[in-house]
């Protein structure tokens, strides 16, 4: 490829044209031969990696801003009609992964940063994809055939749009991972092997006169997807909240009853008291036989009354560890299900407002500490507790002048204990505040790696997850400092009490109280013991309350955080139904929708309670049968799921409103194919049928056929089965969000998967944008002929 050229690049999905970008990029291993880029590179990816800043910052991406040269890379991009839509313009904060945008506006964006770099090479990976005619038009000849050619830089661009190829220098043609052809656009028309969807292109395609078109078509784009205009003044994520001062008490209790119920912790301090007093006693025994009265008893009735003490000991500890351990996995099990089950059923706006690396905090870190940690430290405590009160009685009951000791060592102990806990308890929630964001960047970086890479911004990533990580670690250490600190303090006083009641037993002894004598060595054996078990009890409990931190983070999630289907929504349309003579949910029918007709009655919604409409009065009705294609606005789809709750109106399936069911029976009975396609890692039958059963109230097999039919016949309607057959069946495995496919493949899987559930309602947006022609068009015969 000679400098200045435009290459296009065609071919049919998974032939490797993304691949090849990615060898440009070094991002793949080249296992012969060589690839070599001269100059600076410029990526766009299939889907454009956004990142959580502002418009203006992801466009830039590192380099200085150039008020020129910015203006113009946003009027070639059809971005300032979405800007004006926008609280702040283009210093708006736009979410993690662009969540505010829409798919277009992403991709426009992408485009922009690789226009923005003023980059030697220019490596497009189907930018035109994820928008409409009217805007691709404009984006081609004001980008590529623009700026892009009039400063002379290198392009390849793969694209699924042919009617582009006739104004690029030269052609690529790909098939089954080779360059079957390259060449000019003429010569490939002479080829016999030519896909049909190219067979009639003319030479050459005049420009349209479109910018009005382009114009109020983003206005519309923006005024449907823009969804952060609001008066946050652009700032969509606010930082994380955290509590302060000492963890409530009911905290406690509320995970504690997570465990079990109240007999259950009575029955558990009973052992443990048990089991302490038990070791005890068999101590005391020891000492009662070492004394002139065990003396004269017999040898073998001592050794089977202490044998007995021993194995009851052993007995009462390993019920106490075996109740424990049921205990706190059930405690774990229980929050981590309740944590799971509220997050899974909050809004879209929480996802959109809420940072990745927050929630993961929620369960990664803070799980961890809930399932190991508190644990550990609970029960340490609550054995030291009991253990320190039984050998405070024994040590007092042989030596009670230790009192005179023991007293003034316990008010420093509390003393240090009250200053230590207030800072390991705040340092601990900042600890927790501060890994949030390094998580957050850690994923964002991953998902946006490639692009990170080409544009050679891979330090400054580091040294932003660098600044994050020693914000984190500032809250760390001073936690290991004041645990030195309390460590010292506490050993100190232990060593004052061993020593204490040392003396104290040698002054009794010298001063005729010979009854103490055979226990004296006990007492100043628990007297050690003591300190250990003080320090130990200290240490657990300001430990625990710093672990407990995270509960308190769960806790906050699973009682404060909003969900999808709010009771009031439910009882005010269950009211509704009921008022209007509809059957109620108990009543709906098993084979319900036998008919698909859809019916939208003057629905308004918002995406948030502080932004604008973006539906104003829509009616409509969709007849059993018909396929009807939305163009302008969007939000019909998030509406008809329940992503977001309608403000007024009524939507209705087969004459029943969906508002008045449950979201589980509204998303199970209509099929959906999202714009961006994700798959989950597993078998391509899990993905196919995600519960690997076809279950008769959702799906339908015909007679005689098998669920793998029924997966089988899917993907030969999407053109899929030869790719599978040859990948091993079924059953071969896709890796997280199907990594090992290509977009276009992705896209297909999740199609296959909406004709394996065989709803009667059926939504697509936008499935085969990342498809080739040929293989769009057999699509559309298959899907036509499905959905009749």
């Amino acid at each position: 490829v000679q400098r200045g050229e435009i290459i296009g690049i065609a071919g049919q999905i998974g032939c490797g044209k993304t691949s090849l970008l990615a060898c440009l990029l070094s991002e793949m291993r080249c296992v012969s031969g060589s690839a070599r880029v001269r100059g600076s590179v410029a990526y766009c990816a299939q889907k454009g990696s956004i990142f959580n800043d502002s418009v203006r910052a992801n466009i830039t991406f590192g380099s200085e801003y150039e008020e020129e040269r910015y203006n113009r890379v946003l009027d070639a991009c059809c971005l300032r009609p979405d800007l004006e839509q926008l609280q702040g313009g283009d210093t708006c904060e736009i979410g993690e992964r662009g969540v505010t945008l829409s798919g277009g506006q992403k991709q426009r964006i992408a485009l922009a940063r690789a226009v923005y770099s003023d980059s030697d090479v220019y490596l497009l990976d189907d930018p035109l994809s994820a928008v409409d005619a009217h805007v691709g038009r404009s984006l081609w000849e004001d980008v590529v055939m623009g700026i892009l050619k009039a400063e002379g830089k290198t392009v390849v661009m793969v694209t699924h749009q042919v009617q582009y190829l006739p104004q690029c220098d030269r052609v690529m043609l790909m098939g089954e991972g080779r360059v079957q052809f390259m060449g000019t656009f003429d010569d490939m028309m002479l080829r016999e092997d030519v896909p049909e969807s190219m067979r009639h292109l003319q030479n050459s395609t005049s420009p349209s006169a479109v910018t009005s078109a382009v114009a109020s078509e983003a206005e519309v784009e923006a005024e449907g997807e823009a969804k952060a205009k609001d008066d946050t003044d652009g700032a969509l994520i606010a930082d994380e909240d955290s509590e302060s001062g000492s963890v409530r008490a009911s905290l406690y209790w509320q995970y504690l009853r997570s465990g079990g119920s109240a007999a259950v912790l009575v029955l558990m301090v009973i052992i443990t008291i048990a089991g302490n007093s038990v070791t005890a006693l068999s101590d005391l025994f020891l000492g009662y036989w070492t004394s002139d009265a065990g003396q004269e008893r017999q040898t073998s009735t001592m050794i089977t009354i202490y044998c007995s003490m021993v194995v009851i000991a052993i007995i009462v500890s390993f019920c106490t560890q075996a109740i424990l351990v049921q205990f706190f996995v059930k405690a774990s099990s229980t929050v981590h299900m309740k944590l799971m089950t509220r997050v899974l059923q909050a809004p879209m706006s929480f996802f959109e407002t809420t940072p990745l690396g927050r929630i993961l905090n929620r369960f990664s870190r803070d799980t961890d500490s809930i399932d190991s940690q508190i644990p550990s430290r609970f029960s340490s405590f609550v054995l030291s507790c009991f253990m320190l009160i039984v050998m405070s009685f024994v040590v007092i009951g042989i030596v009670p002048i230790t009192m005179a000791v023991f007293i003034p060592c316990l008010y420093f102990y509390i003393r240090c204990f009250y200053l230590y806990r207030t800072i390991a308890r705040e340092l601990k929630r900042l600890l927790a505040v501060t890994r949030s964001p390094v998580l957050a960047l850690a994923s964002e970086t991953l998902g946006g790696l490639r692009t990170v890479r080409a544009y050679g911004q891979d330090e400054r990533f580091v040294t932003e997850q660098r600044r994050r990580i020693d914000a984190n670690t500032a809250a760390f250490f001073p936690g290991m400092m004041a645990g030195s600190w309390l460590h010292f303090r506490t050993e100190l006083l232990g060593a004052v009490i061993t020593f204490g009641t040392s003396a104290a037993a040698v002054l009794s002894v010298n001063n005729g109280n010979t009854s103490i004598a055979a226990f004296a060595g006990l007492a100043i054996s628990y007297s050690n013991s003591l300190s250990h078990l003080l320090n130990n009890s200290l240490e657990m409990f300001v430990q625990l309350e710093s672990e407990m931190s995270s509960v308190e983070r769960v806790f906050g999630y699973i009682q404060d955080l909003p969900q999808e289907e709010p009771k009031r929504l439910k009882a005010k349309a269950d009211g509704q139904a009921k008022a209007d003579g509809q059957e109620s949910e108990d009543k709906l029918p098993e084979e319900w929708p036998s008919k698909g007709q859809l019916s939208f009655q003057s629905v308004n919604m918002r995406y948030r309670p502080d932004l604008p409409l973006v539906l104003r009065d829509v009616s409509f009705t969709v007849r059993p049968g018909e396929k009807v294609g939305v163009v302008g606005k969007s939000s019909l789809g998030v509406s008809l799921l329940r992503l977001v709750e309608v403000d007024s109106g009524r939507v209705e399936l087969d004459g029943v409103d969906l508002l008045g069911l449950r979201l589980k029976n509204v998303r199970g009975r209509i099929s959906s194919i999202p714009q961006d396609a994700f798959l989950f890692a597993g078998s391509l039958r899990s993905n196919l049928c995600p519960l690997h059963q076809l279950a008769a109230e959702t799906q339908s097999v015909p007679s005689g056929a098998t669920p793998d039919d029924v997966m089988w016949s899917a993907l030969d309607r999407v053109q899929l089965r030869d790719f599978v057959e040859s990948s091993g069946g079924l059953d071969m495995t896709l890796t997280d969000n199907g990594a090992n496919l290509s977009e276009g493949q992705r896209q297909l899987v999740c199609m296959a998967r909406a004709l394996v559930e065989d709803n009667k309602v059926i939504l697509i947006d936008e499935a085969t944008a990342s498809v080739d022609p040929d293989t769009d068009a057999a699509i559309q015969v298959g899907v036509h002929g499905i959905y009749v």
